[in-house]
């Protein structure tokens, strides 16, 4: 069941989560697997996915494709035969009536009024997870020395936000290009402005392409760079460019290192 809610604003944890990927790697589309796979399983809870980047037609056009495994473009541009039409509204039906209810919210980037609004929606809703879309879009109020702090207080303002709502908060995050031109996975230093980000934290994925070329789905590695409860390593999924979704590839931690 999806919700769309518009606010217009004039102007990346699980308690504490911070996933990063670069530019067109899948971090929204991370963040969105995440909710539906939250919200569909009976055992989940109602989810809200903030978007400072894309409107809630854009992301709902993806979580069709998600669902239906119909590539996204297709869907854009209204090319469909008639029986593919009728699958894309059945899929629709069964998303509409299955699991917990899935909240988007977009429009909005003032980093206050995302909270507040986060706060109705887990007092009315019992909203369990909130993933916001993205670290570099967001606006905190005031003046600020460096970008770095900048960044610092969004992380606390949303780390705070997990910590009196006892909700799961997953704020996505843009990646330098480091790791592209050096040809290495991507580590902690290379979010963006991350010094605040790593001590607040409680856990950090990097979402590390494996292979450049047109196999889908692509081998995409999940980098365990911080795990406040648990252990580091890496999780390789496959992630399908045409439907921008990601499936499991091996369930187990590959290179765990046991830090904690």
């Amino acid at each position: 069941m999806i919700h769309r809610q518009s606010v217009i604003q004039s102007v990346d944890q699980i308690e504490g989560e911070r996933s990063g990927g670069r530019p067109s790697h899948g971090k929204t589309s991370f963040g969105l697997t995440l909710c539906r796979g939250v919200a569909k399983d009976s055992d989940g809870c109602p989810v809200l996915f903030v978007s400072a980047e894309m409107t809630a037609r854009q992301l709902e056009q993806r979580l069709l494709s998600i669902h239906s495994r119909t590539p996204v473009f297709r869907i854009r541009a209204g090319q469909l035969e008639d029986d593919e039409f009728d699958s894309q509204r059945h899929q629709a039906v069964r998303m509409a009536a299955a699991g917990h209810p899935m909240f988007i919210l977009d429009g909005v980037n003032d980093c206050r009024a995302i909270a507040s609004i986060c706060r109705r929606y887990v007092r009315k809703h019992d909203v369990g997870l909130i993933v916001v879309d993205y670290l570099g879009r967001l606006f905190m109020p005031g003046k600020h020395e460096r970008e770095d702090l900048r960044i610092g207080k969004i992380v606390r303002l949303f780390k705070d936000l997990a910590l009196e709502t006892s909700t799961a908060v997953v704020l996505l995050s843009q990646l330098s290009r480091a790791n592209d031109k050096e040809g290495r996975e991507p580590r902690l230093s290379d979010l963006r402005n991350s010094g605040e980000t790593e001590q607040e934290a409680d856990n950090i994925l990097l979402i590390h392409p494996i292979a450049h070329d047109d196999v889908s789905p692509s081998p995409t590695g999940i980098l365990i760079a911080k795990q406040r409860q648990g252990s580091t390593g890496r999780v390789e999924l496959g992630y399908h460019k045409e439907t921008m979704s990601f499936e499991g590839m091996f369930i187990a931690p590959v290179g765990a290192e046991g830090r904690s």
